[in-house]
């Protein structure tokens, strides 16, 4: 190998050359970016994120009471579309000889109970014929016996009335599912 000696002009040609193609690879953007610069934007970024989340996790939270609500509103709206349905189906002219047989006992008679407050089995049963609406005594104080969460019985001498147990007047909670 032969060596070059080079003179103090040379040195300075060159140095400037050396700097001038930095120079020129710094301000091009076909030139990755230094590790440095890398990293600090990786830092920037999770800073930034950072503050992302935490508006995210204050929003969620703001939200949440609202969405609470609108889980319960949800609920509700379920319950009073199928006491709609019920009452719709009782009342509708047409579908009342077909479809209020698909409604059980227990259905028809809390929706009763819920205009009448209470009644003796007599005349639950004149309205369930009125519909047209085919039972008998005994079906009616089964239905009352097995759904003892849902009705109550009152004794005043010999005389039995039918009522609906206390929040059943107004919560119509058994209508959960709107009948098609």
């Amino acid at each position: 190998m032969t060596t070059v000696e080079t003179t103090p002009t040379q040195s300075n040609k060159q140095a400037r050359i050396v700097l001038q193609l930095i120079s020129t690879l710094l301000q091009n953007d076909s030139v990755t970016m230094p590790i440095s610069k890398v990293l600090n934007a990786m830092r920037r970024r999770i800073e930034y994120e950072a503050k992302q989340f935490e508006t995210i996790e204050s929003e969620m939270g703001s939200l949440e009471e609202a969405f609470c609500r609108y889980r319960d509103l949800e609920e509700m709206i379920n319950q009073k579309a199928g006491l709609i349905d019920r009452l719709q189906r009782i009342l509708d002219e047409h579908e009342r000889r077909s479809e209020l047989q698909d409604l059980k006992l227990w259905e028809v008679l809390e929706v009763y109970l819920m205009f009448a407050n209470e009644a003796q089995v007599a005349d639950i049963l004149a309205f369930l014929e009125f519909l047209g609406y085919h039972t008998t005594r005994q079906a009616i104080e089964s239905t009352v016996k097995t759904h003892k969460g849902r009705f109550l019985v009152r004794k005043e001498g010999w005389d039995r009335f039918i009522s609906l147990a206390k929040g059943k007047d107004t919560d119509a909670s058994s209508t959960s599912k709107k009948r098609k």
